[in-house]
């Protein structure tokens, strides 16, 4: 789908979910063992700037606060691919989330201070810009609204270890 009204093209989301078997920390310091869902999120999209907006420079701007320009695609520098994992495991001994980020296929993640404009643009762009698109639908902002519920989880990790 292309949006040619701001500076975000071809827009493309899909997501994967499945169960399997996982292990983790019981809360007496045991290692468990049950099923887990995991969920594989994919957004991608080209970004660039028009007379409606200045989308490519908010993306270069987060990428440079965090000090990630190795982020960017050099084959394709205004490509923007992002990709989370979730997994959850909800059971009567314990439950757990986990995310994990990749941006551009390298993996990223909140673990300072300056990662925070990065993970602001990430969040605007899954909470608000991407969700006006011409042609989303429903699972499509349901996609997007678990890659920002994602962002958020990173977030209060962060800040509560902080």
């Amino acid at each position: 789908m292309s949006i040619s009204f701001t500076g975000i093209h071809n827009l493309r989301l899909s997501s994967e979910k499945h169960e399997q078997i996982g292990s983790y920390y019981t809360p007496d310091g045991d290692i468990g063992s049950g099923m887990k869902d995991v969920t594989y999120v994919d957004i991608s999209y080209d970004v660039s700037d028009d007379k409606s907006g200045k989308d490519h420079d908010k993306y270069i701007e987060a990428l440079s606060n965090a000090n990630k320009f190795s982020l960017i695609n050099s084959q394709k520098p205004y490509n923007v691919h992002i990709h989370m994992k979730l997994d959850e495991i909800d059971n009567d001994v314990i439950e757990f989330k986990n995310v994990q980020f990749k941006l551009n296929n390298q993996p990223i993640a909140f673990n300072h201070d300056n990662d925070y404009k990065l993970f602001q643009y990430l969040a605007d762009m899954t909470r608000d810009r991407l969700k006006k698109a011409d042609g989303i639908t429903e699972n499509d902002k349901k996609m997007l609204k678990a890659v920002n519920d994602g962002i958020t989880q990173a977030a209060m990790d962060y800040f509560e270890c902080n």
